[in-house]
């Protein structure tokens, strides 16, 4: 596959450094953080940031926060991974600076295991505790490895790696692997004895196995091993499951049957006494599966209580319509798909009437079981304080996540992150970072305050640097515009930007509405071709007043399609006509945009509870029991 001159002359240049060669030659052997990059180079941290960012743009390596710290990773596909390869190729990396980098790495690696070895020795009587319940590890790996000895697969993806030892189990059998966990103390573990064990084809990030970061059909092998016991709602991981999973693709999950140790729910943070046969199958079949009888492992008969271990296969169904030339689903078929990943947006509420309906609102949508729900500001920020109030609200009163807008718009940067600062003391861990609207709109030039933020990604930046409490992380949600800004110069600056938030420290990119699903796939290949790896959400209208829509789409310069207009010509005062418009025409959107892989989507609520709710069933989900 060939590529762009821009994107190659950009490479070349930023690997054309003496320090960036060495980074990447040290990248090369595994994951590294700046600051174990720092001692190995002996160099200072922000230099080597500055290094970094530079390798990154260029799309040389990934950037990948975990909790206070942040690894960087080499690029190891398409062109990024023949360039370095032709470049390391020609190079004398048996010669110094890089033997002396190696020998400080392995170093570097020491401590790490040692750092690794002394949280597990604090762990470790809690696990010995749980093994001596159930059936001995090895007879449970010997079984697993039954199960992939006569395969060999491209990439392994083990979602909730602990200790990573199913990457260990596995690597024989795959190109590559990589492990998913939200511990950041378990992925210390886990680099450990990948490095110990010598395994070079496995790594670990970071990452919610409900919601990875993974490409769509991009894996043949998926193992849940002894995760879904933790969760509340384990069936969203099956889904996930079967999202990232090619056709054909195999998941392997072993947990605990139903037992009645209660004591493991205080003592090992257990959410459920283990996983029944019958919800297995219905979540499998619910995701796409077809799913085998669970071989089952009973206790030593020594023990008075122990707990058996189930161990499921499954296959990702291969489905062919009867009639190849029916494009559209019925209802029916529609639900059969895996239940995506939702939330929703909401705005303050200007009158007590209005808050009221917000938190009528609230109530009605929590059993959806929304990924996070978000708050948004007034223009110039002109709503913050009740903003802050309703999303400290929604974190104390409810079992939702909420999200914070925080804008650039009047007020310094001191003001701006003392709002972050109190944020986090209320609880709020997730904030949407925006330049904001100036106050006299969306169409009105943008001033810089004084003392305050530039941009959104000088706000990010300002965020990221903000020293809340040890190990404090905000998550990073951030805009884009797959129709481009509205104050756009052209898709290679929109784009730049995008990257720009990202290599800043967002987690996440939220779209502008859009009604076409072409409009979305071509932006993600434009973002894609120019470097941004993390989530692009697609972000869904639910505007029922098709006026109001019509007003809003002109200022973002969003493109109503003439379909559009004809389905709700004549609807007039209509509201139940024009609400059964909107949500059927969200739906259908929504469920274009899975069918090629997506499985998250951002609803823009308007604060009203039926839409969103009607849209949500279409696609498939159903009211949970939240608390």
């Amino acid at each position: 596959m060939s590529v762009g001159q821009k994107l190659l002359i950009g490479g070349l240049k930023a690997a054309g450094e003496p320090t960036r060669l060495r980074i990447l030659a040290l990248l090369r052997h595994g994951d590294l953080a700046v600051g174990e990059l720092a001692r190995i180079l002996d160099q200072s941290q922000p230099r080597l940031s500055h290094h970094l960012k530079s390798l990154t743009q260029a799309g040389l390596v990934e950037r990948l926060p975990e909790g206070a710290w942040v690894f960087y990773r080499i690029q190891r596909r398409g062109w990024t991974e023949r360039l370095l390869q032709g470049i390391f190729s020609k190079l004398d990396i048996d010669s110094d600076p890089f033997t002396t980098d190696f020998s400080v790495l392995q170093r570097v690696r020491a401590n790490r295991a040692q750092s690794a070895a002394s949280y597990f020795s604090e762990i470790a009587k809690d696990w010995d505790q749980l093994r001596a319940l159930h059936y001995p590890d090895a007879a449970i790996e010997r079984e697993i490895l039954g199960h992939v000895e006569c395969h060999q697969f491209e990439r392994i993806v083990d979602l909730g790696t602990g200790t990573g030892r199913m990457l260990i189990l596995l690597s024989p059998y795959t190109q590559e692997a990589e492990g998913l966990d939200l511990s950041h103390h378990m992925l210390k573990v886990a680099r450990a004895n990948l490095n110990r064990a010598g395994i070079g084809n496995a790594r670990v990030r970071q990452g919610d196995a409900m919601n990875t970061p993974f490409e769509s059909d991009s894996a043949d092998l998926v193992i849940v091993h002894q995760v879904l016991h933790y969760l509340e709602q384990p069936e969203r991981v099956i889904a996930e499951a079967a999202r990232i999973l090619k056709q054909g693709g195999q998941l392997i999950v072993v947990d605990f049957a139903p037992h009645e140790l209660e004591f493991l729910r205080e003592s090992q943070g257990h959410y459920r006494l283990g996983v029944s046969e019958d919800d297995m199958m219905q979540w499998a079949d619910n995701a796409g599966f077809s799913m085998q009888p669970p071989r089952r492992f009973d206790p030593p008969s020594s023990l008075d209580k122990g707990i058996s271990v189930l161990i499921w296969k499954a296959t990702w169904r291969v489905s062919q319509p009867a009639d190849p030339s029916v494009s559209k689903l019925s209802v029916a078929e529609q639900q059969s798909k895996p239940p995506p990943n939702v939330s929703f947006e909401f705005f303050p509420p200007k009158s007590d009437s209005m808050e009221a309906k917000l938190w009528e609102s609230v109530a009605r949508l929590t059993p959806m079981a929304p990924r996070f729900v978000s708050v948004t500001y007034g223009a110039g920020g002109s709503t913050r304080d009740r903003t802050r109030r309703i999303v400290t609200k929604i974190a104390q009163d409810t079992p939702l996540l909420p999200a914070a807008h925080l804008t650039c718009v009047g007020a310094t940067k001191e003001e701006v992150l003392g709002i972050a600062v109190d944020l986090w003391k209320a609880g709020i861990r997730h904030i949407v970072a925006l330049r904001g609207d100036p106050p006299e709109g969306i169409d009105a030039k943008f001033e810089q305050h004084p003392g305050g933020f530039r941009d959104s990604i000088d706000l990010i930046e300002g965020i990221r640097n903000c020293e809340i409490t040890p190990g404090a992380r905000f998550e990073i949600s951030v805009s884009c515009y797959p129709e481009q800004h509205p104050h756009s110069r052209g898709w290679d600056q929109d784009i730049a930007f995008l990257r720009a938030k990202q290599d800043a420290g967002a987690d996440r990119a939220i779209t502008q509405f859009f009604f076409e699903p072409e409009v979305y796939f071509k932006f993600l290949d434009r973002a894609r071709a120019g470097g941004v790896t993390m989530p692009i959400v697609p972000g869904i209208m639910l505007q029922p007043n098709f006026k109001g829509m019509k007003r809003i789409a002109d200022l973002c310069q969003v493109t109503l399609p003439d379909w559009l207009y004809e389905v709700f010509a004549g609807t007039g005062d209509d509201t139940v006509t024009r609400e059964f418009i909107t949500a059927n025409v969200a739906a259908e959107l929504c469920h274009k945009l899975s069918d090629q892989g997506v499985n998250e989507f951002h609803f823009y609520t308007l604060n009203r509870a039926s839409l969103a709710l009607s849209t949500c069933r279409l696609l498939g989900l159903k009211p949970q029991t939240v608390g």
